[in-house]
C-alpha cells in the first residue's frame, strides 16, 4: 500500500504552488519515451544539451544527451565530421546540439543518438533552400582574430572581419563569442562546390552613404582608437566610420583611448578618411 501523504496546515499555503511541487517530485518518463519513440519513427531531429562524456572502455567514448529525464548515448564517431579527437568532443559539453534517435535500448531505459545524421539531414535541406540575396540567422561556432566560423542550418560558413561591419575591426573576438546569433545576407551560393559567402555588414546601416552630412574636411572631432597597425592608427568617429591617422613620434596610444583628430581628407567612394591626431582626451 502506498504511503499516505501528510496533510497539515501551513502558514502561507498556496494550493497552486503545492500542486506544482507535487508534480515536480515525480518523473514522467512515459511522456519522455513518447517523444523519443516519435523521433525514432519519424526521423525527427531533436535538440538537447550535451551534459557529459563517458569512456567505459579504452576504445569507446560516448557523449550523454537527454530527452527529459531519459539519457541518450552519442558515440564519438557519431558526433560530427569535424570531431576528430576527444578534446574536440569535450568542447561540445555544455552546448545545445542536434541529434537523431538511431536506436532504442528500452530495457536499459536509454537510447542511442547521432549528431552526424542530424547534421547531414539539415545540410541537405539547407542546400536546397539556400539562395543568393536571402537574409538568414547564423550561429557563431568559432571566433578568431580576423575570421568567424558560422553555422547556417548545419552548413559551416567562414566570414572575414571585413564582412562583419563597415567600421574597422581589429579583433573579432572583441565583438563576438561562441553561441552568438547574427543575421547575415547570402552573397553567393555554389551548391556543387558546397561554398557559401555571407555578409553581416550588408545588413547594417552605412554612414558613408551620406558622410557629407556628418563630417567636414578640416573639422576636429573626438574619436575612439579601435586598432593600431604598423602603418597607422584607426579611430572610430561616428557609427561605422573610421579614420586612419599616422603614429605620433612622442605619444603612444592603445585601443580604447579617446583622442581629438583633425580630418585632412574624405574619400566617400573608397570609404577612406585621412586624419591627424591632435591630442589625447581624458
Amino acid at each position: 500500500m502506498a504511503d499516505q501523504a501528510l496533510t497539515v496546515l501551513v502558514e502561507g499555503y498556496d494550493p497552486q504552488k503545492a500542486l506544482e511541487a507535487t508534480q515536480s517530485s515525480s518523473l514522467d518518463l512515459s511522456s519522455d519515451w513518447q517523444d523519443i519513440y516519435a523521433a525514432r519513427q519519424n526521423g525527427t531531429i531533436l535538440q538537447g544539451e550535451l551534459i557529459g562524456i563517458e569512456s567505459p572502455e579504452p576504445d569507446k567514448t560516448y557523449g550523454i544527451v537527454q530527452v527529459g529525464f531519459v539519457n541518450g548515448y552519442l558515440p564519438m564517431q557519431e558526433a560530427g565530421e569535424e570531431i576528430k579527437n576527444i578534446n574536440q568532443f569535450r568542447s561540445l559539453i555544455g552546448s545545445k546540439i542536434v541529434f537523431k534517435v538511431t536506436n532504442l535500448l528500452r530495457e536499459q531505459e536509454q537510447f542511442v543518438a547521432s549528431r552526424k545524421e542530424a547534421l547531414k539531414q539539415m545540410q541537405e535541406t539547407t542546400w536546397k533552400r539556400l539562395k543568393k540575396g536571402q537574409d538568414v540567422i547564423a550561429v557563431v561556432r568559432d571566433v578568431r582574430m580576423k575570421t568567424v566560423k558560422l553555422e547556417i542550418g548545419g552548413v559551416t560558413v567562414k566570414m572575414g572581419a571585413e564582412e562583419y561591419d563597415h567600421k574597422f575591426i581589429n579583433d573579432l573576438r572583441d565583438e563576438l563569442k561562441v553561441g552568438d546569433h547574427m543575421q547575415v545576407k547570402v552573397l553567393s551560393v555554389d551548391s556543387e562546390k558546397k561554398e557559401v559567402k555571407v555578409s553581416a555588414k550588408a545588413l547594417k546601416e552605412n554612414m558613408w552613404d551620406d558622410i557629407a552630412k556628418h563630417l567636414r574636411v578640416k573639422g576636429e572631432y573626438s574619436g575612439i582608437i579601435t586598432g593600431i597597425a604598423e602603418f597607422g592608427v584607426f579611430i572610430n568617429i561616428r557609427g561605422n566610420v573610421d579614420a586612419l591617422a599616422p603614429h605620433l613620434k612622442f605619444d603612444k596610444f592603445k585601443k580604447g583611448d579617446k583622442v581629438l583628430i583633425r580630418l585632412l581628407e574624405i574619400q566617400p567612394k573608397t570609404q577612406h578618411i585621412r586624419a591627424k591626431i591632435i591630442r589625447k582626451l581624458g
